[in-house]
Parts: C-alpha cells; sequence; structure tokens
C-alpha cells in the first residue's frame, strides 16, 4: 500500500528531472567571439580598478603617511602577487553578488551553472581559482562549450535573453 504512495511521487520526481534537463539544454550559450570579447573587455576593468586602486593608496599615503613604494617595485613578487589576488577579488566580486561581470553586462551575457541555477559561492570560488591558471583564458577556443574555468566549476555563460526565456516557464 505505501509503496503505491511513493510510485507516483517517483514518477513526479523524474518528469521534473527530465523537464529541467530539456530546460537546461534551450538555454543559448554565449559563442565564441562573445567570451573572447567578455575577456578582452574584463581585462580593461579589472586594469581600470587597478589604476583606480593604485590612485586610492597613493591618496591615502600622502593623507596618512604610510609607506607604498614597497608596491611600486618592477618585478617585485609582492607587486605580482597583489595582482593575482585583485584579479580572482574582481572575478569572486561581480560573479558571487551578481553572476555577471561588468563585460558580461555589456554583452547581455550570465552565468549559470550546468543545471540552469545562479551559481553559489562555492562554485564561484573554483571558477574564479581556475582563470589564475597560466593560459587559461585560451582554453575556450578548443573546448565545445566553455573553457577550464567553465568545466572545473560546472557553469555555462549564456545570453540572458535566453536564460530568462527559459526561467518563465520554470
Amino acid at each position: 500500500m505505501e509503496e503505491d504512495f511513493k510510485q507516483p511521487l517517483l514518477e513526479q520526481e523524474q518528469e521534473k528531472s527530465v523537464f529541467e534537463g530539456i530546460l537546461t539544454q534551450t538555454y543559448q550559450s554565449a559563442n565564441k567571439g562573445t567570451r573572447f570579447l567578455n575577456n578582452l573587455l574584463d581585462m580593461i576593468f579589472y586594469f581600470i580598478c587597478m589604476v583606480l586602486l593604485g590612485v586610492l593608496l597613493g591618496v591615502a599615503s600622502l593623507l596618512f603617511g604610510f609607506d607604498i613604494s614597497w608596491i611600486d617595485q618592477e618585478n617585485s613578487l609582492v607587486t605580482r602577487l597583489l595582482g593575482i589576488v585583485f584579479f580572482f577579488l574582481y572575478y569572486l566580486f561581480f560573479e558571487s553578488i551578481f553572476a555577471t561581470t561588468p563585460a558580461k553586462w555589456i554583452t547581455q551575457t550570465i552565468v549559470i551553472t550546468e543545471n540552469g541555477e545562479k551559481p553559489d559561492f562555492r562554485t564561484i570560488v573554483i571558477r574564479s581559482l581556475c582563470r589564475i591558471v597560466p593560459f587559461e583564458a585560451f582554453t575556450f577556443f578548443g573546448e565545445p562549450d566553455g573553457g577550464f574555468h567553465d568545466a572545473k566549476s560546472h557553469t555555462r555563460v549564456v545570453t540572458k535573453r535566453s536564460y530568462k526565456e527559459v526561467r518563465k516557464y520554470m
């Protein structure tokens, strides 16, 4: 008797799973040209953020009298490490809060999980850490639907239009 009650629930869960799988397939992935543009624009925005940070540190140094000359040394390991940390934080900040970056705002794309959901913080940490790998930006040229940071974090970049279209039926 109890098994008869469980069977329709299992069928409903299976139907829901199949339905969600079909919807996930209907998201329109961002093409390689858009992904390249996202990378180029995000590099520009990242460098703008770094310049602004440098200006703020310089002003703060003048106002409060602390020494920041250790940051301004060419080929400094500390400078390189700070650059990597801020590169990680740039993507972590934007993608964990908005599921998009300034470049993705411009190209009208968004990061989603393979299941079509907004990625959680842990997923964005993995995605952002993967970007630090040297030459990682070129991995999406060989992959059919994303690069190394997409594969390892189980995410996709899709058009906002297709995302909104699919979500209105969920």
